[in-house]
């Protein structure tokens, strides 16, 4: 394909939502001034303009803690730089633990978050009710008070990342379909758009929604799934104080967020449906689902029992939208594998919340080369192809957003669309009592057991810590026979290829033919 640009950009940034403007802004407040961002329809019209809007930064994984806290220093900045209201109020919020296993996670999240330098306090159920009267204290256990989280205008946050974004040099355009993207020696060169061709250095893909379908133009695959997400907005008859905080209640799986005299309440129930698997139509746009009241009441149900005031409230609107969930449930990010300059920031569950932070950490990545934190756990590099097929992607996507509030333990493994890749020895170890793990979608077992459900702790030790201890012992001192299938096999050949061998092993090869070293 002859590929002829109308024009240039040394960035071109794909996609006009909260994450993708926020790129914007911050690459160009860095100093990159030959920066465009392409959105095909206008401004947030993917899925932020229907998004809650909380804003959380007691995460179970600390450096997502890190990139909340990096998202709300940039809201407490950006209505001054751009001039536009953002309507971000840090009132604070509650998180409720309803559970001794539950306040042990919650404990263990503000350590972490303490650690650099996070606020947070420890409350009891009457400190809770408190600070928020509606509630019944009825099985709390404790709960976290996070004094500078809050919630802002989704639409008026990405208008006024995207002002401040122009105001230091930055191109938007509203209007304009990415239609390909040519690829020529492991670099996307441009794209194609319905409003001519653009060629570029680096190119971003911030689709959202459409990050899959953006990802195949350039023969990237990504595990971005899309699935519905529903939250409910009750009459406006309630009364409260202007600063109410916003509450989490992850065991009855319910958020809520202030708003003008009433709450607007989600949840993260089971069953979700997924979308189109993973690839929504390029000319889906402003749009919600239809209502599903049986999903809702699996969390409304229990959101009455925490707040008896709902049962006398009446609902004034339901909100059913698509919102992006990765395989795991974790944003997708940085510089894929498969090209030398193509960037990536999807799969955003809490995209709103995330948005200041995961903006700076990609500008970042691309400026500097690193995004200034470890965010392994969100590196596109730690999916593979498989977790990008369109079934797989949907079952690991709907069981990821199910699990959202739920006790992420240490260790625990995904359970949908499994098994997928087995060895031929998978059914023989099983009948010996293996426990199976998923890794990069092969079956591996992972201990042998005696039939024991597996314990989870945070405090203590699982109940397999002994049973695995034995099994390194018996390797260190005895023998054993390890299945290999699921791991990548290398075949070095050619002149030097021992020594290079050896300088890559810490032990000494043995050079006899037949023989295995353990490097």
């Amino acid at each position: 394909m002859t590929f002829s640009a109308d024009s240039h950009a040394k960035i071109i940034i794909i996609g006009g939502g909260a994450i993708g403007c926020s790129v914007a802004y911050h690459l160009a407040k860095a100093g990159e001034k030959d920066v465009v961002l392409l959105e095909k329809a206008q401004i947030t019209e993917g899925c932020t303009w229907h998004a809650a809007g909380l804003v959380g930064q007691l995460r179970s994984k600390r450096n997502l803690t890190r990139l909340m806290q990096n998202s709300v220093a940039v809201f407490d900045r950006l209505e001054k730089e751009s001039g536009l209201a953002t309507d971000w109020k840090k009132d604070g919020s509650i998180r409720l633990a309803s559970s001794p296993d539950r306040w042990s996670e919650i404990r263990r999240a503000m350590t972490q978050a303490k650690s650099f330098g996070a606020k947070c306090h420890s409350l009891s159920a009457a400190e809770a009710k408190e600070k928020f009267p509606f509630i019944t204290t009825d099985g709390v256990v404790g709960a976290a008070f996070i004094p500078s989280d809050g919630y802002v205008d989704p639409y008026a946050l990405t208008q006024s990342f995207a002002k401040a974004a122009r105001l230091n040099g930055a191109i938007i355009k509203e209007g304009v379909t990415v239609r390909d993207i040519v690829v020529e020696n492991r670099r996307a060169v441009g794209v194609v758009t319905d409003s001519g061709n653009y060629s570029c250095d680096i190119l971003v893909n911030c689709a959202g929604l459409w990050a899959k379908r953006v990802g195949e133009m350039a023969g990237v695959p990504l595990a971005a799934g899309v699935v519905q997400h529903q939250y409910f907005v009750t009459e406006k008859t309630l009364e409260f104080e202007a600063d109410l905080p916003t509450l989490r209640d992850p065991d009855n799986n319910f958020y809520l967020k202030p708003d003008v005299a009433a709450f607007a309440i989600g949840g993260w129930e089971e069953g979700t449906t997924g979308c189109w698997r993973g690839k929504p139509p390029m000319d889906f746009g402003r749009e919600l689902f239809e209502e599903n009241y049986d999903r809702l009441a699996l969390f409304a149900t229990l959101a009455a029992n925490r707040l008896p005031i709902l049962n006398e409230t009446g609902i004034r609107t339901v909100i059913n939208g698509p919102i992006p969930v990765s395989a795991d449930g974790e944003p997708i990010m940085g510089l894929a594998p498969e090209l030398d300059n193509f960037y990536v920031a999807c799969g955003f569950t809490a995209g709103i919340a995330a948005s200041g932070g995961a903006g700076l950490a990609l500008a970042n990545w691309i400026i500097e080369g690193d995004p200034g934190m470890d965010l392994w756990s969100f590196d596109v590099r730690r999916f593979g192809p498989q977790h990008c097929n369109g079934r797989f992607l949907e079952q690991r996507a709907i069981e990821a957003y199910a699990a959202y509030y739920k006790i992420h333990w240490p260790g625990e493994e995904p359970l949908a669309a499994r098994p997928a890749r087995r060895s031929p020895l998978y059914e023989t170890l099983k009948k010996q009592g293996a426990v199976y793990g998923s890794k990069s979608g092969w079956e591996r077992p992972n201990y042998f057991s005696t039939g024991a459900r597996e314990v989870y702790s945070f405090e203590g030790k699982p109940n397999w810590f002994d049973v695995v201890g034995q099994e390194c012992k018996a390797v260190r001192e005895r023998v054993a026979l390890i299945d290999q299938s699921s791991f990548s096999k290398f075949e070095i050949t050619g002149p030097g290829a021992f020594e290079y061998m050896q300088n890559l092993a810490a032990n000494t090869i043995e050079k006899t033919p037949g023989k295995c070293t353990y490097t």
